[in-house]
């Protein structure tokens, strides 16, 4: 089976590390829990999209932490002669740090395992483990998404949605 991985908020803690320092620059006290929309600029004193620019880089991704079961997860699925693969819509800045990153973590990683795509429902993957609904609906995969704040709002079962908790 071919398995699809995303990183930020699947496989590690991007937005709840990248919260601590935005709250220590902006002088805000913004948690995880508080974070209910993937947009989070009614949240933020800073747009979204800022947010990850500056807060998503190598400067601040040496405290990411890496979530337990998702790690116990690929284990297991490698062990099981899958392919497996880390798909990602980060910022093209991103990539080299990701890059090593996964490359120091994961033994039999390289770079073809890494797909970085805005359109995630274009993949030919047999299942797709995701934090963002907006990259699982629509998509001819069986659809995994890992259990946030901002993707509580849905029935899974009408898009036949499997939630994985992980904290």
């Amino acid at each position: 089976m071919k398995i699809g991985v995303d990183l930020d908020n699947t496989l590690f803690n991007t937005v709840e590390n990248a919260l601590s320092y935005y709250n220590k620059d902006y002088n805000d006290n913004i948690n995880l829990e508080d974070i209910t929309e993937y947009d989070m600029d009614k949240k933020l004193k800073i747009p979204t999209r800022d947010f990850f620019k500056k807060y998503a880089m190598p400067l601040y991704t040496n405290t990411l932490v890496f979530y337990p079961k998702i790690l116990n997860m690929i284990h297991d699925l490698r062990t099981q002669e899958n392919s497996l693969y880390f798909v990602s819509s980060c910022y093209y800045e991103t990539i080299p740090w990701r890059h090593e990153l996964l490359s120091d973590t994961f033994d039999w990683y390289t770079l073809d395992k890494l797909i970085v795509c805005n359109n995630k429902q274009s993949l030919n993957l047999d299942i797709l483990v995701d934090d963002c609904l907006d990259n699982l609906i629509g998509g001819n995969f069986k659809k995994v998404v890992v259990d946030m704040p901002w993707n509580r709002n849905i029935d899974d079962n009408k898009y036949d949605i499997t939630r994985l908790h992980i904290r």
